[in-house]
């Protein structure tokens, strides 16, 4: 499992890399219905907020992305609830919140796994 869930990430950074221009991507990912972080969740956010104190002077964009299973006022809710999640964890972290930009996406079609699509991404940097 931890294999396959690396290789999605892997996957979804790369395609992610060809959609823009610069800045550093940190991707955690959640399973359904589910918006509190786990350990390595919160370790991904850790290390985009240690990237961030590196560049203080650079933005941090939280964007949320959700499945496409259920009804759209469940999907708009768990996937907000997902983004204040990790935007909560980097303002613990140390992230101002002037810093930090969020964006809910909504739900967004996978080529794999629905794994792909209950994400959210931290991007440390101008996009």
């Amino acid at each position: 499992m931890k294999h396959i869930c690396s290789l999605l990430a892997a996957i979804v950074i790369s395609g992610c890399a060809l959609t823009h221009a610069s800045g550093d991507r940190f991707v955690v990912f959640f399973e359904p219905s589910a918006y509190e972080l786990d350990t390595p969740s919160k370790g991904i956010v850790t290390d985009a907020a240690a990237r961030w104190r590196r560049h203080p002077d650079q933005t941090v964009v939280v964007a949320g992305f959700g499945d496409i299973y259920g009804t759209e006022k469940a999907l708009a809710d768990v996937n907000h609830a997902r983004t204040q999640s990790v935007t909560s964890q980097l303002l613990l972290s140390g992230v101002p919140a002037n810093r930090i930009t969020q964006r809910d996406m909504g739900p967004t079609k996978f080529q794999i796994d629905s794994l792909e699509s209950r994400r959210v991404e931290i991007t440390v940097g101008s996009l």
